[in-house]
């Protein structure tokens, strides 16, 4: 069963939330919207989302400050930033850090947005499946050491 894809999308301004959702309408994940960083507050609490999109500049907090809040709470989530200034050295050291994912300017071209995301959610899968993975390899270990000491006791060691 495929997980629901959800993008949220974060901008102080309902002109670029409103042409983000016309330009991502026929993509395959719902596309959520905040205004505030609130408003991403509750509609991550609300939803499972697995790639967020934060305009850089907002006037309650900053993108990357944005970002750094919800990755305690969803450590998962994939970061992307948008914003219409740009200061190449701070988005640079926030992509080395690996505050966020990818970086995008406005005005942006929507073919590169739904290229980005695309890989964006393509890598959370990746990364999802990596996790369920381990976890799988950590049960099948600890089932393989229970036997082990169970033949052991038995007299079963070959």
């Amino acid at each position: 069963m495929k997980m629901q894809r959800n993008l949220l999308c974060v901008d102080d301004e309902s002109g670029i939330l409103k042409s983000l959702t016309r330009s991502l309408r026929n993509e395959d994940f719902t596309v959520l919207t905040a205004s505030s960083h609130n408003e991403a507050l509750t509609l991550l609490s609300e939803n499972d989302v697995q790639v967020i999109l934060v305009d850089q500049h907002m006037p309650d907090i900053d993108g990357l400050n944005l970002i750094k809040k919800i990755k305690v709470h969803h450590p998962f989530i994939i970061p992307i930033i948008l914003s219409g200034l740009v200061d190449m050295e701070y988005v640079l050291a926030a992509i080395n850090r690996g505050d966020v994912q990818r970086f995008l300017a406005k005005p942006w071209n929507d073919e590169e947005l739904k290229t980005v995301l695309r890989q964006c959610f393509h890598y959370f899968d990746l990364a999802h499946s990596n996790l369920v993975l381990n976890d799988l390899v950590s049960q099948q270990k600890i089932q393989l050491e229970n036997l082990t000491k169970l033949l052991k006791e038995h007299g079963c060691d070959g």
